[in-house]
């Protein structure tokens, strides 16, 4: 870098002398210290990046200026957002304006679910809701390899894309999924062909987009794995249940001895693993493997009254949610407190969005009674 011109640079307050001059050609030592902050900023003078520090606090806002999101009004903060221009009301912590949104989609794209879809998956885009659909009806739904990548691909899209609330996992009639394709996986008898230890349902567990398991008929094994992954599950009057990795001489890999026993309990989970046997719905309820049991006819429409619901909920509060109880499952009680005091500090919240959430979810829980009273 050139030798900068000393006299030029200097200025009341600032000696420098071209003899002292640094490798930048600044004389370090001819700074007046008592007007420089920590970071070695002029506090009479701009920085580098134009900024006073004499005004700034420890977080390099103006906290006289500086509402509690560290905007100054009127006045551009490092990313370009005049926040004397936006409208704070309508903005949801993600800055987006909420006036401006389609209702229930998050933002104006959302995926291309066409790009999503191979061969025995089928991939739906409605509303904020990415529809994931097992469909191989002739074999149960058996997932093959390319239908398990291409789960993990959805899933990461899902995840990665701001407009998605809500992913819903299912299966086409009369199967959920029977788990993966044995045939496929064993090569037939020629030893496992590349990819067959692919693992969709540590995607869906590591997701930050919750994921409804929709549990239309059987799951078996691998399937059960993957529902098991969800964030939770509503299963049609015709599921049933089963683990027979034991009963055909496999070990659990996605997951099962862990996570079988923290829904059902210890000992259902021994004899459903060690027996391979099945259990229906009415048991899956009672054991708490699922939220609700419903008539197989309704069992959809109650999967989109629950995704209506998701996805008018606050996106970064349902993230943080369900990444809390991830971290607190299995914890000690006192160990769980503290990450949610952790998280509840590090919150920031927008009243005026506050306010309107829970003014148009009231409104709408009334609606709704009403329209019960009028039916029923």
């Amino acid at each position: 870098m050139p030798q900068s011109d000393a006299d030029s640079l200097t200025v009341e307050g600032v000696g420098v002398e071209a003899p002292n001059a640094g490798a930048s050609g600044l004389d370090a030592g001819g700074l007046d210290a008592s007007r420089l902050g920590a970071g070695g900023l002029d506090a009479g003078g701009p920085d580098v990046g134009g900024l006073d520090a004499g005004r700034l606090d420890a977080g390099g806002f103006d906290p006289g200026r500086s509402d509690a999101s560290g905007l100054a009004p009127g006045r551009r903060d490092a990313s370009g957002l005049d926040a004397g221009e936006l409208n704070a009301g309508r903005l949801d912590a993600g800055g987006l304006d909420a006036g401006r949104l389609v209702p229930g989609r998050g933002d104006a794209s959302g995926l291309d679910a066409d790009a999503l879809n191979v061969e025995g998956l089928d991939c739906r885009w409605v509303d904020g809701v990415l529809w994931l659909t097992l469909d191989r009806p002739r074999v149960r739904n058996a997932m093959t390899i390319t239908m398990r990548r291409g789960l993990i691909t959805a899933m990461r899209a899902a995840d990665a894309d701001a407009a998605t609330r809500l992913v819903v996992l299912t299966g086409t009639d009369p199967a959920f999924s029977a788990g993966i394709d044995l045939k496929e996986a064993l090569g037939n008898g020629a030893g496992s062909p590349r990819g067959a230890r692919t693992d969709p349902a540590a995607v869906v567990r590591a997701a930050r987009t919750p994921v409804l398991g929709v549990i239309n008929g059987l799951r078996f094994t691998g399937a059960l794995e993957l529902a098991l992954s969800c964030s939770f599950l509503i299963a049609s009057e015709h599921a049933s249940f089963a683990d027979t990795h034991a009963a055909i001489g496999l070990p659990p890999g996605w997951g099962m001895s862990a996570l079988l026993p923290r829904a059902v309990g210890v000992r259902l989970a021994r004899q459903m693993m060690l027996t391979g046997e099945r259990i229906d719905a009415t048991r899956a309820l009672t054991a708490g493997l699922v939220n609700e049991v419903l008539p197989h006819d309704r069992l959809l429409d109650r999967a989109r009254e629950l995704a209506d619901l998701i996805r008018l909920a606050h996106p970064d509060a349902v993230a943080g949610t369900l990444e809390l109880l991830a971290d607190g499952e299995g914890t000690s009680l006192a160990h769980a407190l503290a990450l949610e005091s952790r998280a509840k500090l590090r919150w920031r919240s927008d009243v005026i969005d506050v306010a309107r959430r829970f003014t148009s979810r009231t409104r709408a829980q009334g609606t709704r009674n009403n329209d019960r009273e009028c039916t029923g």
